[in-house]
């Protein structure tokens, strides 16, 4: 619907004064008639986005019941694991029956060896009472039959030490073979013990996964209600302002004049413009532009998410403002505030390091900046100084949220590996699953750079020539490796840094306890931090904008109709006009 525009009758040549009742009447049906327009063209406004949010709560409310669904499958899950743990515990308890029987019986075997021994000592003492009584009466009679009788005893002697013998064998092959059973039965209850280990292991896995999905669902939760209030607040803001929107889709790059080109990369190429918006002065704009033949399936959810986070910190002192997003045949495009003085790192590199002042005024703004992506679910996950611009004025903000994560509040977590090896926290290192932490590594890390002007863990690159060994060694600096500080750092700059620093992050500054902690260091004592929010502070070292070339040309990054590119609907629905933002 476009604006109708009220045009005033010309008045016949000759006349003057007043204007006539028929001019009078047709002005004001005509205002009527743009009256009822507009009102028209907000109710259907209202009523899509009524609809769209119906649409987004039936679709929480299936998630929802799909979450109960597979709870219900878990319950289930675990009471057959209880059972086979009832069974598992009954078949310990039978080997355990059977362990004592098997002692009992070596017992017994033991005694009734112990009484064979006995009774043949009785009866060797009773044959030699009878041979001696046995003499005694044939002594007289002939000393032959004694010595026969001495020979038949010797040789029944002998017979019954090998009877002896052969039985004292047959027990060491018995209790050989018991020993062999009882080996078996020890081994078979130490993998049932293991097994059984296993298997209580595996509940609390599957217990701390479905809590973790709770978490998420509960975050995903408030995650929609804010988009629905920013959608509302977008909504009263174009109330507000008055701006046609029809002349959203209007705006194209035929309506910047390029200026310089600021930088380009393996992502695309950042072009100085100059401008003007619907609705807005004509001012000076950074163009990031993004070539779409580059661009998947997969890269395009991350430009989304990027869109997404500056979205929500519109507005924000120190997180850079996005004006609007377009795109052609050949290009996406991030119409972004421009920067003049540069960025933290290239200023780092001019004056070798920063002064404790200066650190601690680009340090609590940073620290702004952060705290409020936490409190929207968004984790930068590539804090470094490079991607901290200044302005004009001097005042440092956030950019490029391309590996940011969106939903991740302060008990979420998450384990994809992204971000700058000298930034990188322990825990994404070592594949473990992390949260807001990360942030306040990277911004210890950042701290401590800017005030030595090098950072804290770092590999000689002389010597490591080889990339991935250079890579290896400083992540085992970064794990294992303790910060050294020079001796020239203040005790509340080492405290901060340490604190940051922390290996452990549930012991992190910042990961844990109160959301102020950092602003409560000592390190930031004396900093107003609702004047410095207001920006009502004075840099301590003022940045001079550097002059800007108008030297334009109109060859750059324009529309390209011969040039087809295959996978245009992958970026339906990126074209956006930000008007929560002046």
């Amino acid at each position: 619907m476009g604006a109708l525009a009220i045009t005033s009758q010309k008045q016949p040549a000759g006349t003057s004064g007043e204007p006539t009742p028929e001019t009078v009447k047709r002005i004001d049906f005509t205002r009527q008639q743009e009256i009822q327009c507009l009102t028209d063209y907000y109710e259907t406004r209202l009523r899509i986005l009524q609809d769209t949010h119906k649409k987004e709560r039936r679709t929480l409310e299936k998630e929802n019941q799909k979450l109960k669904n597979d709870i219900r499958v878990q319950k289930i899950v675990n009471t057959k694991l209880r059972k086979n743990y009832t069974r598992m515990m009954e078949v310990e308890a039978d080997l355990q029956t059977k362990l004592q029987e098997v002692k009992f019986t070596m017992k017994k075997l033991q005694e009734d060896k112990d009484l064979e021994i006995i009774e043949i000592r009785h009866k060797k003492e009773k044959g030699f009472l009878m041979e001696e009584i046995r003499d005694l009466r044939n002594y007289v009679k002939s000393l032959n039959v004694t010595n026969t009788n001495l020979k038949k005893d010797s040789e029944e002697r002998m017979k019954v030490q090998k009877e002896l013998q052969e039985e004292l064998e047959t027990l060491r092959v018995m209790k050989n073979k018991l020993q062999t059973k009882c080996d078996k039965m020890m081994g078979t209850e130490m993998k049932l013990r293991t097994e059984l280990g296993r298997v209580k292991d595996g509940n609390d896995n599957l217990n701390n996964y479905w809590e973790m999905k709770m978490k998420n669902c509960e975050e995903e939760n408030k995650i929609l209600i804010l988009r629905n209030q920013e959608l509302q607040k977008e909504l009263e803001a174009i109330k507000k302002c008055g701006i046609n929107t029809a002349d959203e889709g209007k705006v194209s790059l035929h309506d910047f004049q390029f200026i310089k080109k600021l930088g380009e990369g393996s992502f695309g190429t950042v072009v100085l413009t100059k401008g003007k918006l619907p609705g807005g002065p004509e001012q000076l704009y950074a163009i990031k532009a993004l070539k779409k033949r580059s661009i998947t399936s997969s890269t395009i959810c991350k430009i989304m998410a990027e869109k997404e986070a500056f979205m929500l910190t519109s507005g924000h002192p120190f997180i850079t403002t996005m004006y609007c997003c377009l795109q052609n045949t050949e290009h996406l495009f991030f119409v972004m505030e421009y920067m003049s003085g540069g960025n933290l790192k290239e200023q780092l590199d001019k004056v070798e390091f920063f002064s404790e002042k200066r650190t601690k005024f680009y340090a609590a703004e940073i620290i702004l900046a952060v705290q409020f992506l936490h409190q929207h679910g968004i984790v930068h996950r590539d804090l470094k100084l490079a991607n901290v611009l200044v302005d004009s004025d001097g005042h440092c903000k956030i950019t490029d949220f391309g590996l940011s994560k969106l939903g991740l509040f302060r008990h979420c977590k998450t384990r994809t590996r992204c971000g700058t090896p000298l930034y990188m926290a322990p825990e994404i290192i070592k594949n473990l699953p992390y949260g807001q932490g990360v942030d306040w590594w990277a911004v210890g890390v950042m701290i401590y750079e800017m005030m030595t002007g090098y950072p804290p863990f770092d590999c000689d690159e002389e010597e490591d020539t080889d990339s991935d060994s250079a890579d290896d060694k400083l992540e085992h600096k970064i794990i294992n490796d303790e910060v050294e500080f020079p001796d020239d750092m203040s005790l509340a700059a080492v405290s901060i840094v340490t604190k940051l620093l922390m290996k452990n992050s549930q012991k992190r500054l910042g990961s844990t306890g109160s959301v102020d902690a950092v602003r409560q260091e000592p390190f930031f004592k004396g900093v107003n931090w609702q004047a410095l929010q207001e920006k009502r502070v004075q840099p301590p070292e003022e940045e001079k904008a550097p002059k800007t070339r108008m030297d334009g040309f109109s060859k750059l990054l324009r529309d390209d109709n011969s040039a087809y590119i295959s996978n245009q609907p992958l970026f339906q629905g990126f074209s956006f006009m930000n008007y929560r933002v002046k």
